[in-house]
């Protein structure tokens, strides 16, 4: 919970003179209440006064319900049992009093309507300075246009673990689930989908029953969703302004779901929906939301309920229902003929029923096998001589029919009675090779025969007036497409994968004024685009990667005024240069499956591409460092480049003088080097660059996985060989270590690799060496057999504490070979009540069974190390790793010079360019940065030693790390942390 609010908490505490409204929104059952409650009950200490008044929607629709609320304000702020309010305007005077006196608190627990938002925010000019207001609601914008200071918490779903903990929690009382649980129980986690409220009531409803009842629950679900789940989601549908905003809802649970938002409206438009407003609203209702790829998405567990509303229109005849989406009872309605004129959509894929039909025959000769919740992995090919054939007069009575997906379906018989309306028509694997002249496409918005047998000329000679979406994507048999003046206002052509086309008809230029996306992605036999394409005056989007056969781009490409995003990957670019002349063979660096040998294409150019383009891919363009720089240094638009899987050596230098660069994809660029120099980025992804050495991170997040070479990110680390000149005084300390080699674990690239001993230097000024040993090497002037160390720190007329030095010899026992088992150093100074936690970046690997010794350099200063102070140095670890004896230094700057005769500042520390200002972390701070394994496992091992994991500071603890633009690079692990407990 404290990491779900450590935002809230901040906002509480953050000491705003004004009077500050926040919205704590998400769908139904999300655990927005249980949060308010939460930070409710952790601060309401700090005010005045305070109030939370649960359920504003009930109360609201009950008599003299706002009355009974400001009864129970006035009550909680004046603390007086008895409060006389005689009317609402009387109750606003009194409150309008009593509240401006007093910091206040108040929580106000879902709020879904205009007039209860309106009588909340007429009370916000009454508010005494510093107060909080949070309204919890299921509708984000009603807050939006009113207050004047608000702030936005989304509650996002529980992750798999959390989600797992929470029902066992239910289904067992404890926070796993018992041995022959498990693979139910995660089945039901995955059906939640991280939603609070269904994993606790489900969890119940499991609880103490056999693995033959969970069986049976789990396929009662699967056809008829839990009634007390649906009872609380449905609230949100019920709430919804319009017939219009609801079936649209219901088409989304139906039929929508992962599909392009953009398709969509522009099909359900068709079918006057109203889309746009409409898909506003349900965002606006935390029913629906579109991801970064622009899909329609919907919780699982919200699409459930859509669809439990169709089936209560009649839950003994699906052919009476307004939407069939299951491809069983699909199949049954068509089989027995009992569709009505009531179905508007249709699903029904045959590859799912024979799948089902396997699965049952797998289940039923091996009992105690569960399948239920699970989608079968299928192949796109169709075998004929396994189709069931349905005849087409079976959608003859459907006359309302509008959207119809019949996937692998072979239909026989005449089309002339079938639905005229129908306006989105998805047919994979359709096995005809032209349309019946008869099959009624006239009135289609969007047809989708992707893998089908559709040959050159499908459509005969009909005029499709009405056709905006066209997708024949791995239509193999596909050789020309048809004349596109039969398309008038066509609006997306897809052909992606159609790799027996070797013609685009001219006639593409009619449509200059309505193509806005054109993809022919991975067709492999096409040699030229039309000449036409330059006429395409409002195209936005041209893919054509994978055209490996394409020899030139058309004339006039630079007219392409409209065009923003441009994908031409795996076709040469540069020069086509044998991998001999490369200074490294980077072909033989990139796996086989991805990256062909250089081709004898003719060389294409970048030169003629338009300035405005927003998002271009070149990835395994051939592109050599700067050789084509200048082509496209003018793409000052440009916000999302992707150059990789491409042999440079070095970033090219037109990169860093595009002035909205937002994402930048080198990865796999085997024989890059260096990265510095870059600003403005908000992401670079350089996964497995195997060359890297060196990397400038300024604020952007990043990918660095599988990045094996690398040794330095700036303001991070660096790993210095144990013979560099800059470490020369660990030569006074350590034994020779020119032969010995050491297995090593990065945790930022999560690679291991073989090789002389390095020195881990920490931009905080830490330093760690790994080498193999049994002993705490002699110079330490305490040593001690165990787990454990503690001390106090001597007093001294000549004493000045700078840090210390510590050795942990590990034993780490036998463990899998994959496993990389992570430890920290721990230092608890008792005296000032201070715990220092750190991980390293890199650590050693010891063989199992086998010894190693962690010499680690701490710099601290007299802040956290005096005289007198008692300290315990302690080895935090998994079971897999033991410390067998610890030692320490003190470490005294004027001592180590006059000993070591080495001139230092810091004693014994190389120098480092110190953090840009921006970049250091401040007293008071509660961040704690990264969301890696790591993370989780200091987690969970910080309970072995007895500290609370708090990270938003609530049980008194403060967690300091590296800065926030470095989070994604930290996914890896979450080193170098320090954990101060508060006085």
């Amino acid at each position: 919970m404290d990491s779900r609010v450590k935002d809230i908490n901040s906002w509480l505490q953050d000491g705003s003179p004004d009077a500050e409204f926040m919205i704590i929104c998400g769908m139904g059952g999300i655990g927005k209440t249980t949060i308010a409650r939460y930070v409710f009950n952790l601060h309401y200490r700090r005010f005045d006064s305070s109030s939370f008044l649960a359920n504003i929607r009930e109360s609201f629709g009950k008599p003299d319900g706002l009355v009974n609320l400001q009864r129970q304000i006035l009550a909680d702020i004046s603390k007086r049992r008895q409060i006389e309010i005689f009317s609402a305007d009387d109750g606003i005077n009194k409150i309008k009093l009593a509240m401006s006196r007093k910091r206040v608190l108040l929580v106000f627990d879902d709020v879904d309507q205009e007039e209860q938002l309106q009588v909340i925010l007429g009370m916000q000019d009454w508010f005494y300075p510093s107060s909080k207001v949070i309204v919890t609601t299921r509708h984000v914008r009603l807050l939006t246009a009113r207050a004047s200071k608000y702030k936005i918490h989304n509650v996002d779903k529980l992750d798999n673990n959390e989600s797992l903990r929470l029902f066992s929690r239910h289904a067992f009382r404890h926070d796993h689930p018992n041995e022959p649980f498990v693979q139910l129980s995660e089945k039901v986690v995955r059906q939640c989908e991280g939603l609070p409220l269904a994993l606790e009531i489900l969890g119940s409803s499991f609880y103490e029953r056999s693995i033959d009842a969970w069986q049976s629950l789990l396929a009662k679900l699967q056809a008829i969703p839990n009634n007390r789940i649906l009872r609380k989601l449905e609230i949100s549908y019920d709430s919804l302004e319009d017939d219009h905003d609801r079936n649209l809802f219901l088409e989304v649970a139906c039929f929508f779901v992962g599909e392009d938002k953009d398709h969509m409206v522009t099909i359900l438009d068709e079918c006057e929906v109203h889309t746009i407003i409409g898909v506003q609203n349900l965002m606006d209702r935390c029913l629906l939301r579109v991801d970064e790829y622009n899909r329609v998405m919907m919780h699982q567990m919200l699409r459930d309920m859509g669809r439990e509303i169709i089936r209560r229109e009649s839950p003994k005849d699906p052919g009476n229902r307004s939407r069939l989406w299951h491809h069983k009872e699909s199949f049954s309605v068509l089989k027995d003929n009992s569709g009505t004129g009531n179905i508007e959509g249709l699903a029904l894929d045959m590859r799912m029923l024979k799948e089902d039909k396997t699965v049952s025959c797998m289940n039923s000769a091996r009992p105690g096998r569960f399948s239920f919740f699970s989608w079968p992995v299928v192949n796109h090919t169709s075998n004929n001589s396994d189709e069931m054939d349905l005849k087409a007069d079976a959608f003859s009575r459907m006359c309302r029919l509008r959207l119809l997906h019949i996937n692998y379906l072979h239909l026989t018989g005449g089309f002339k009675g079938f639905p005229k309306k129908i306006k989105w028509l998805r047919w994979h694997g359709c096995p005809l090779k032209s349309i019946p002249s008869d099959f009624p496409l006239e009135s289609m918005v969007a047809i989708d025969m992707s893998y089908s047998k559709l040959g050159p000329g499908w459509c005969g000679d009909k005029l499709l007036g009405c056709l905006k979406i066209l997708d024949l994507s791995h239509c193999h048999g596909l050789t020309r497409t048809p004349d596109f003046s039969r398309f008038p206002i066509l609006e997306r052509l897809i052909l992606k994968g159609c790799e027996s086309l070797i013609e685009v008809h001219e006639s593409i230029g009619n449509l200059e004024n309505s193509l806005v996306y054109f993809n022919l992605e991975d067709c492999t036999s096409l040699r030229k685009l039309p000449r036409n394409t330059a006429m395409l005056k409002v195209l936005k989007a041209l893919i054509i990667s994978g055209c490996l056969n394409l020899d030139e781009f058309p004339m006039g490409m630079e007219k392409l005024e409209a065009l923003r995003v441009f994908h031409a990957d795996s076709i040469v670019m540069g020069p086509v240069t044998p991998a001999t002349e490369v200074g490294t063979s980077w072909h033989a660096l990139i796996p086989m499956w991805r990256v062909s040998k250089p081709r004898k294409t003719p060389e294409l150019s970048c030169a003629s591409l338009p300035r405005f383009l927003v998002n271009v891919s070149l990835s395994d363009c051939n592109l050599f460092d700067d050789a084509f720089s200048s082509e496209l240094s003018n793409l000052l638009s440009l916000e999302n480049l992707n150059l990789s899987y491409n042999p440079f050596l070095c970033v090219p230098t037109f990169i860093k003088g595009l002035p909205r660069l937002q994402k930048l994809n080198l990865g796999c660029c085997h024989g890059l080097q260096e990265v510095t120099g870059i600003c403005g980025l908000q992401h670079i992804d350089l996964y497995s660059c195997t060359s890297l050495r060196k990397y400038e991170p300024r604020r952007e997040s990043s990918i660095i996985v599988d990045c094996n070479s690398l040794v330095e990110m700036a303001y991070c680390f660096e790993l210095i060989p144990i013979d560099d000149r800059r470490v020369d005084f660990l030569k006074y300390q350590l034994e020779p270590m020119n032969n010995i080699e050491m297995i090593t674990y990065h945790n930022a690239t999560r690679t291991t690799r073989r090789g002389p001993v390095q020195v881990v230097c920490e931009a905080c000024g830490l330093m760690s060496i790994f080498y193999p040993g049994s002993q705490v090497p002699a110079w330490f002037s305490t040593r001690i057999k165990g787990s454990s160390l503690s001390f106090s720190v001597p007093s001294g007329p000549h004493t000045s504490i700078g840090g210390l030095k510590m050795c942990i010899v590990c034993f780490v026992y036998s463990m899998k070979e994959q496993d990389h088992e992570q430890f920290y150093a721990i230092v608890s100074n008792k005296t000032k009540d201070l715990k220092l936690i750190y991980g390293p970046t890199c650590y050693g690997c010891p063989k199992p069974n086998e010894d190693m010794r962690w010499v680690s350099y701490w710099m601290l200063g007299n802040d956290k190390l005096e005289a007198g102070d008692e300290l315990t140095i302690s080895l935090l670890s998994t079971k897999a790793v033991e410390a067998r004896e610890i030692g320490f230094h003190l470490v005294n700057p004027r001592l180590e010079e006059e000993a070591d005769g080495v001139e230092v500042n810091q004693p014994g520390y190389p120098s480092w360019d110190p953090y840009p200002e921006q970049f250091v972390g401040h007293s008071g701070s509660t961040r704690l940065f990264g969301q890696g394994t790591l993370r989780k496992a200091l987690k969970d091992l910080l309970k072995d030693v007895g500290v609370t994991w708090d990270p938003c500071g609530a049980a008194g603890f403060e967690f300091y790390s590296f800065p926030a633009s470095h989070a994604h690079w930290r996914s890896a692990g979450d080193q170098n942390l320090e954990l101060a407990h508060k006085s």
